[in-house]
């Protein structure tokens, strides 16, 4: 009985390994790459997290007095921590801070992983299609994953609460939707800008509850760090209408710093600072300008809305997204995690001409500069598509006028 069970269960670890494990090889590769790298900008968020533990304003660079607080290229020798996001973010990311470095990271690497796969699951779940496995195969070995692990990136936890915002409120379940759109926004604020979609869906009910979700959370720690921390979270946001955070003695760095491309740090590991995975922007004519970023990603949203406007509501939503990174100055290319439920709606409805189409933004070289457009281009044409027919029968399986699995008139 027992020779009965081993070979069993010889055989179906064969076949597992045979079917799947090419599956694991990413996720293996992403591991090594998270305890090899520094992930520099979650330590950023790291020290911001310390800076909570210790009393301390997590927007200022406190390495002069805490050698354990150093964060390469984000701060360095700078006044300012290099933190961006909400004061809401700095209290999350103290947990974290619990542990050394060299843990904490690992744990992060496992949550945005984790996150993946909680978007592929909710994609299936709610999103009315199915997803093939050699397309999420395809997303863990493209530059957007990669970048996000050899940085630490937050992007996919907060892509992950953006499609639960748009999936409970199809559900109807507006609270929740709106809590879940306040929390991504008060962990990175670029998430709050779906309530555009929301205003070309004329839902204002729900724009009027997810603002007041958003402030509550915004200003919940508010008692805790006092104005000033807010007033230093508005510097890093709009550098050219408050003033900058300054230092009135130069930040002490006791040693530290990279050499080589190897992170010597107080609180070690020594680790490697990157392989230039990230080496781009998303946005790059405008990596200097809000202004200019925000008023070109009105207008390139209101090009995708006339081009969708007889699209069905996933897509429009899958599309829209897609623009989110061009109303970020300081996008790089992990932002374009939010291509990929456009890319995985689209997957089995397009041809083999159409498949090379969604998958260039993931796999363009970072350094051309050029991923987001292309995502934002891919939204344009497909919209198009499912209503031209010479269009649709180039680019999808099924041909135009049959719309029973494209993403044609609601």
């Amino acid at each position: 009985m027992k020779a009965c069970y081993g070979k069993i269960s010889a055989i179906a670890a064969t076949i597992f390994s045979r079917n799947y494990s090419l599956y694991f090889l990413p996720l293996i590769f992403s591991i090594a790459l998270a305890f090899e790298t520094y992930q520099f900008d979650f330590r950023t968020s790291y020290v911001a997290g310390k800076s909570v533990l210790y009393h301390l304003d997590p927007y200022i660079n406190h390495v002069s007095s805490f050698p354990e607080f150093y964060s390469p290229v984000n701060a360095e020798d700078q006044p300012n921590s290099g933190l961006r996001y909400p004061p809401l973010a700095a209290l999350l990311y103290a947990p974290l801070a619990l542990f050394d470095y060299g843990t904490a990271k690992i744990i992060f690497t496992a949550i945005i992983l984790i996150c993946l796969g909680l978007i592929c699951f909710e994609l299936i779940r709610y999103g009315d299609f199915s997803l093939k496995g050699e397309a999420v195969l395809f997303t863990a070995c493209s530059f957007p994953i990669i970048a996000s692990v050899e940085r630490g990136q937050i992007d996919l936890v907060v892509l992950y609460l953006t499609l639960l915002t748009f999936f409970y409120q199809k559900k109807g379940k507006s609270h929740w939707a709106a809590l879940f759109l306040a929390l991504a926004a008060n962990i990175k604020v670029i998430p709050l800008g779906v309530l555009i979609y929301y205003g070309f869906q004329r839902d204002f009910a729900f724009i009027l509850r997810s603002s007041i979700y958003t402030a509550i959370l915004f200003f919940l720690p508010l008692p805790y760090f006092g104005f000033t921390v807010y007033r230093h979270f508005l510097t890093r946001i709009f550098p050219g209408v408050f003033e900058p955070i300054t230092s009135s003695t130069p930040v002490n760095l006791h040693g530290q710093g990279v050499f080589k491309n190897i992170v010597e740090s107080a609180d070690g590991p020594d680790l490697r600072l990157g392989h230039d995975f990230v080496n781009g922007f998303m946005n790059p004519l405008l990596k200097n300008s809000s202004t200019g970023a925000i008023v070109c990603g009105l207008i390139l949203t209101a090009l995708f809305f006339i081009a969708a406007r007889k699209c069905n509501q996933n897509y429009q939503f899958f599309g829209f997204i897609n623009v989110l990174n061009l109303f970020n100055p300081k996008a790089w290319i992990m932002g374009l995690v939010w291509h990929l439920p456009l890319y995985f709606y689209l997957y089995n409805q397009v041809n083999t001409r159409g498949k090379l189409l969604i998958l260039l933004p993931l796999f363009l070289p970072p350094f051309l500069n050029a991923s987001a457009v292309l995502a934002y281009l891919t939204s344009i044409i497909f919209a198009l598509a499912a209503q031209l027919p010479a269009l649709g029968r180039w680019l999808l399986q099924t041909p135009s006028h049959d719309k029973s699995n494209l993403p044609t008139a609601r």
